[in-house]
């Protein structure tokens, strides 16, 4: 089981790309905010940011902290894996995130506050990715600085 645990941790020998660490660094910032979420789920409520919970609010509450801190382990290990692929892919999905959040903001009876910050940050997100993929390509010579 070692070995396996050396293998999961092992980083490429090659320098990693501003991408592939923006891509880690985001990652950790979901894992925080998923384990916040699971391990605090009325922190929004006490903050004022939302109503109290009813029914199986709260169980929901944890269920979405539990996904998001998997999504961030899952950009940590991708960007530390180094690959460009699942990089760029991360700038695509954040910024189909507003299309999804919007479409359940219209279709159910869900508060704002649970589905905007998604839909204002994923793009901003997105777009610090694309720039620093554009930066490393820059650097690499592949295309001219914008």
């Amino acid at each position: 089981m070692s070995r396996f645990f050396q293998a999961l941790l092992t980083r490429p020998n090659t320098p990693s790309t501003r991408l592939s660490r923006y891509t880690e660094r985001c990652g950790y910032g979901y894992v925080v905010l998923g384990l916040l979420l699971f391990l605090a789920p009325g922190a929004q409520v006490a903050a004022g940011l939302l109503p109290p919970f009813a029914g199986q609010e709260e169980g929901m509450y944890r269920l979405i902290g539990m996904s998001l801190a998997f999504v961030g382990y899952f950009y940590v290990f991708g960007g530390r894996g180094q690959s460009q692929v699942f990089g760029l892919a991360t700038v695509l999905d954040r910024l189909v995130v507003p299309l999804f959040g919007l479409y359940v903001l219209q279709v159910s009876t869900i508060a704002p506050m649970v589905v905007l910050p998604m839909c204002v940050l994923d793009p901003i997100l997105a777009m610090g990715g694309y720039w620093m993929w554009r930066k490393d390509l820059a650097e690499s010579g592949s295309i001219e600085p914008s």
